[in-house]
């Protein structure tokens, strides 16, 4: 199995949901804090992202550990983001809908589909998210919003905690997909060798 087929898409996939950090200085996701609004909406979207990930997961993994932790990511984002439409409405900041961006992230990771590489496409993708999410905390904590900045602290372990699991999620389906692939190397029939 090439994983590097399987991580790419589906990498380049969220990259579409989460920050995009570039060096462009207009960029507001760029810099040591984040404006109020763009905390919010990135992290509603980043939310947002999760819960779908992780429904689609509940769907495709073959895993009871992987559906353990897609679990986990649909209801923690769920609940942030109640608390985050919560705090938007208080301060009159739209957050945006769900967008195309959700299903095209669906389409590209549907079209991977393969028992033995989802689990560990979703785990790697996993890590890579809560890398850019926990930027964005870390800069909005800086926001100079008092209740954007409770929000970001009252958050940021909880995403740190997901960061440590889907970590651990990796090395779990790297070592599935490594013994996936022993076995299918193997070639072991169902019909046992004929005696002399």
């Amino acid at each position: 199995m090439n994983i590097s087929k399987i991580f790419t898409p589906v990498l380049l996939g969220f990259a579409l949901l989460a920050a995009d950090v570039s060096a462009d200085a207009t960029n507001p996701l760029v810099g040591d804090t984040m404006e109020v609004e763009n905390f919010m909406e990135e992290t509603y979207k980043n939310n947002l992202a999760e819960i779908e990930l992780g429904k689609l997961a509940l769907e495709q993994s073959g895993s009871d550990k992987v559906k353990a932790f897609a679990q986990m990511m649909i209801e923690e984002h769920r609940a942030a983001n109640r608390e985050l439409q919560d705090l938007a409405k208080r301060k009159d900041v739209e957050l945006p809908d769900e967008t195309s961006l959700v299903n095209k992230t669906k389409k590209q990771i549907l079209s991977l589909r393969n028992d033995e590489s989802f689990d560990l496409a979703y785990a790697s993708n996993q890590v890579r998210a809560h890398e850019l999410s926990l930027q964005v905390f870390e800069r909005g904590q800086r926001s100079g919003d008092a209740e954007a900045t409770a929000y970001a602290e009252k958050y940021l372990p909880i995403i740190e905690k997901h960061l440590i699991k889907a970590r651990q999620l990796v090395q779990v389906t790297e070592r599935s997909a490594q013994e996936a692939d022993v076995e299918s190397d193997l070639d072991i029939g169902d019909t046992p060798p004929a005696s002399r």
